[in-house]
């Protein structure tokens, strides 16, 4: 079931600020600016002024790391703070002036894995350099996001500018309480949302245990993914979902479906979701399990699931690209 997502507006924290105010941390000199910037001047600029009163304010930035042809690169995707998740939506001035404030070689981001924080993580180098190409580009773009390279470790999707608050701990699940639930999903819960019994040795059934703050038993995610991609002509009507997502939590009578996604996947339906990871958001004791999708050119498509005992919602999704015009 999709529930309507919250739309996300880019905040302006904070008194209007002059230009250099962002960029006092940094020990950048005029020529810096000048050369970075085109020497911004925040009385004839009113969206530098704006994008420079947001820089100024430090938020708690959340980023993405994904793949590319470059290695490993990391996005901003938004800001959380106890007002929640918001997106970002800065001009050239804006982002540029965001790269050397936040995405410069030496700086450090917290990896996150499995709800918690692993350490920190050192950029490599950031989105623009004095003397080297972009590290990317999108021709045309009048405002491209931008982005930096580092090596992550195994499992990382999310990156934070500080740690997140640690979510309470819950009971475990034993093995044999996980089997159960995962025959339960594959024999009963699949079929009703379309995936026949005898397909689903096609799908790559993949498992996570979510740690829902709650106190209790933990929510259970079993994401079932069919790689054959459907031609965009196919009528959905009748045919099987080839991507599904079930949560199930723990109730009087045993775990139970809190949560489903499903869709053929292909470019006429919902999107195919990645699994990012979960972490306390808008720190309220209460994880959210944020995913991406599986399209390589929207690494800041983001979908936000929030419990809301005794079901998870969908809380936000962020549709933006890279390129803001």
């Amino acid at each position: 079931m999709r529930h309507p997502a919250r739309p996300i507006q880019p905040r302006v924290l904070g008194a209007v600020a002059l230009a250099l105010v962002a960029f006092a941390s940094l020990g950048c000199n005029s020529d810096r600016l000048k050369r970075a910037l085109g020497n911004p001047d925040p009385n004839l600029d009113p969206r530098w002024r704006a994008d420079s009163a947001v820089l100024s304010s430090d938020p708690q930035l959340i980023f993405r790391a994904f793949g590319t042809k470059n290695g490993t690169e990391i996005a901003p995707i938004g800001t959380i703070s106890s007002n929640g998740f918001r997106g970002i939506r800065l001009a050239d001035r804006g982002w540029r002036a965001f790269d050397l404030q936040y995405l410069r070689a030496g700086q450090t981001l917290q990896q996150y894995r499995d709800g918690h924080s692993i350490g920190a993580v050192t950029l490599k180098r950031g989105m623009w350099g004095e003397n080297a190409p972009a590290l990317d580009s999108i021709p045309g773009c009048p405002a491209m996001v931008p982005s930096a390279l580092a090596t992550v470790s195994e499992g990382v999707h999310l990156l934070t500018t500080s740690p997140r608050p640690p979510i309470p701990p819950g009971k475990a699940i034993s093995d044999s309480e996980l089997q159960e639930v995962l025959q339960r999903t594959d024999k009963l819960i699949a079929p009703t949302k379309g995936i026949p019994v005898g397909a689903l040795p096609k799908y790559t059934r993949t498992v996570r245990i979510v740690n829902n703050g709650a106190g209790g038993k933990p929510t259970v995610v079993v994401m079932y993914d069919d790689p054959e991609v459907l031609p965009d002509s196919t009528i959905p009507e009748g045919q099987r979902p080839r991507h599904l997502v079930v949560f199930l939590d723990f109730a009087v009578f045993g775990y139970k479906t809190t949560w489903t996604y499903v869709t053929l996947g292909n470019k006429v339906t919902q999107p195919r979701l990645q699994w990012l990871d979960y972490m306390d958001v808008n720190n309220d004791g209460s994880p959210e399990v944020l995913f991406g999708v599986r399209v390589e050119t929207d690494p800041l498509y983001t979908i936000i699931v929030k419990y809301a005992p005794p079901f998870w919602i969908e809380e936000t999704r962020q549709t933006r690209r890279r390129c803001q015009g």
